[in-house]
This record gives structure tokens, C-alpha cells and sequence, in this order.
């Protein structure tokens, strides 16, 4: 079992981004969407609102499952 999976996550979920610091991908507050668990407890999310430091050139990247709270899924 994946991390995501042992917290109840899976893709398409929606989170949104707790933390600011300055190694964090993501802005404090953003919006997120799970794409990609890949088995770790960086999965790789995708920008739906906010701001994004280190994005790829679809607006996502990788965060900590620490630094994120979920708040829907996707489509609901």
C-alpha cells in the first residue's frame, strides 16, 4: 500500500497547500490536484489555483504529503 492510498488519497483528489517555506513547490493556500502517485510521500500534483515555484511546464511538480490537507475530489 502507498502512502496515498494508506491516508484515503487517490487521483484526482484535491488538496490545498499548507505550508510556505521556501523549499516547498507550491504557495501557502494553493489548490491542488493529485496526477501521479508514484508510491512515495512526494507524489506529484498539479496546479489548479495559486502559485507554483518550481512548476514543469504543465504547472505541476512534487510536494510532501505533510504539507498538504485534502479537500475534495475530483468531478464531485
Amino acid at each position: 500500500m502507498t502512502p496515498c492510498e494508506e491516508l484515503g488519497y487517490k487521483e484526482g483528489d484535491q488538496f490545498v497547500m499548507l505550508g510556505d517555506l521556501p523549499m516547498d513547490c507550491f504557495s501557502k493556500g494553493s489548490i491542488l490536484e493529485l496526477v501521479m502517485d508514484d508510491g512515495s510521500t512526494c507524489p506529484y500534483f498539479k496546479l489548479i489555483e495559486g502559485k507554483c515555484y518550481c512548476e514543469f511546464a504543465d504547472g505541476s511538480s512534487y510536494e510532501d504529503l505533510d504539507l498538504v490537507s485534502k479537500i475534495g475530489t475530483g468531478g464531485e
